[in-house]
């Protein structure tokens, strides 16, 4: 879905997924090593990719509106 200032939030779904999909087995590997357990291996793995999603989509927005804001300001100066 893309954003009003036309920015996209494609790259962090691709980042996320080669993460996910280079680490993931690893990941989860260690977490059941950790947790002695397969179920809540599972689902702090879950837990901590959707954790990477909410803070790798915060930022991207975060980047477009001081983009925006730039803009803006910058026309803001032209008729000040």
């Amino acid at each position: 879905m893309g954003s009003t200032t036309g920015y996209t939030d494609e790259p962090w779904r691709e980042t996320v997924a080669a993460v996910y999909q280079t680490k993931s087995r690893g990941i989860f590997a260690a977490l059941i090593r950790l947790l002695g357990d397969f179920v809540l291996a599972e689902e702090a793995q879950q837990n901590a990719m959707a954790g990477a999603w909410l803070v790798s989509a915060g930022r991207f927005r975060a980047i477009a509106d001081l983009h925006q804001r730039a803009r803006f300001d910058g026309w803001l100066a032209v008729f000040a």
